[in-house]
């Protein structure tokens, strides 16, 4: 986060709000986003005229109550990284650390209605991309993200819970590699989700990870992480 010359700002003491334009008496919520000091917080003189444009982050991903993955997990590190997180839910999970219960898929269109909402109000300046559940949600995502063309698209291709359930029906993966790995500006699988995406199984081989990390960009990713 920038701050002013020689001054770490801590993001506690900061309020966040858009900055406005001259549209009437409107203030567009696509605007970039101006860091203020708040006096309420601290005290000392005020300062005009000082700002930073934040980036807006989305996240595409399912609900985990336990709050250790999904959107949940995407939004706090968004905020702690310094970015405004902003959030389409794809599903509802009923799980906790040790099991996954069940799934509620959100219907596609009302994905749909999600994104297009959301892009046609705020700019998006990355699109992070977890647990999508199923096939027809993915080609949904997929079709409204090249509608859009967010700048920066992060692939975490989720398909099992670390306790072992999985949130990628096994239809679906053929999905994931024809219409997200192409957009995708990095995709970052674990050595499973690799495996699944490649065809073979993926050791910890440093040789190994390199050659399913080409062969991910080789299916389209501009990068992989793996």
């Amino acid at each position: 986060m920038v701050a002013p010359a020689g001054e770490r700002v801590p993001l506690n003491l900061l309020r966040v709000m858009p900055a406005k334009e001259s549209v009437g008496a409107n203030t567009r919520a696509n605007a970039p986003l101006r860091i203020t000091r708040d006096p309420a917080l601290r005290a000392g003189p005020r300062t005009r005229g000082r700002h930073v444009i934040i980036p807006n982050v989305l996240s595409i991903a399912a609900i985990d109550p336990s709050g250790g993955a999904g959107s949940f997990a995407d939004l706090k590190t968004f905020a702690a990284l310094g970015a405004f997180g902003t959030g389409v839910v794809v599903a509802l999970t009923a799980q906790n650390t040790r099991a996954v219960t069940g799934i509620h898929e959100a219907p596609p269109e009302f994905t749909r209605l999600q994104i297009d909402t959301l892009f046609e109000d705020v700019r998006i300046d990355a699109v992070k991309i977890g647990a999508l559940v199923s096939a027809p949600i993915i080609r949904m995502v997929a079709e409204r993200l090249r509608h859009w063309r967010p700048p920066f698209i992060v692939l975490d291709p989720v398909m099992v819970a670390k306790s072992g359930d999985r949130l990628l029906r096994a239809d679906a993966v053929q999905a994931l590699r024809d219409e997200l790995l192409p957009l995708a500006t990095v995709v970052t699988p674990n050595l499973p989700e690799a495996g699944d995406l490649v065809g073979r199984e993926v050791t910890e081989a440093p040789g190994d990870m390199r050659a399913a990390a080409r062969a991910l960009i080789e299916m389209g990713a501009q990068h992989a992480l793996v």
